[in-house]
């Protein structure tokens, strides 16, 4: 396994050294963490997240009050801490990817935000012109009007801005 050297490495306080102190705490010890992740035979730097069908399901089930909440279930009026559960998972797998790429010297922002770009583009703009006709065949003028402004500001990544101005959001 390829070890992070010298002070300062990647950034951390106190270097590489920091690293692997910490990572010595942990009770498998930083020599045998490989953490949820393998690596392509032709290619040592190359990091491949395993799947990981446990936390695929947590995150499904963290998704559901969110649904419930806005399908108008007043039981679930607290459906945002599903969203913070599903962030906080999310966290957890992106903070273990980035870790190991930055072990193994392969960590590029470029590629990291790449990768992003490639996995969420794709699926925004089809729910987005998906969700097109359907808003114009239900929807009364004025919320035509509001659901074409929110899918503008949700393909430029700034909805939550346009519904804190206008929602208090």
């Amino acid at each position: 396994m390829t070890r992070l050297s010298g002070a300062g490495s990647a950034g951390l306080p106190g270097g590489a050294g920091t690293l692997r102190r910490w990572t010595s705490a942990l009770p498998f010890g930083s020599h045998d963490y490989r953490g949820p992740f393998t690596r392509k035979v032709d290619d040592p730097l190359h990091v491949r997240p395993k799947y990981r069908p446990e936390i695929d399901g947590l995150r499904a089930l963290a998704v559901v009050p969110v649904i419930l909440f806005h399908a108008g279930f007043e039981l679930f009026s607290g459906g945002f801490v599903g969203v913070d559960i599903f962030f906080v998972i999310s966290g957890y797998l992106i903070t273990t990817i980035i870790y190991r790429e930055i072990e193994t010297g392969s960590f590029s922002i470029i590629q990291f935000y790449e990768r992003r770009i490639r996995r969420i583009l794709p699926a925004l703009f089809v729910v987005s012109i998906a969700c097109i006709p359907f808003a114009w065949l239900w929807m009364l003028p004025s919320e035509f009007k509001d659901f074409s402004k929110s899918l503008v500001a949700v393909n430029l990544f700034a909805s939550n801005i346009l519904f804190w101005r206008e929602t208090g959001y």
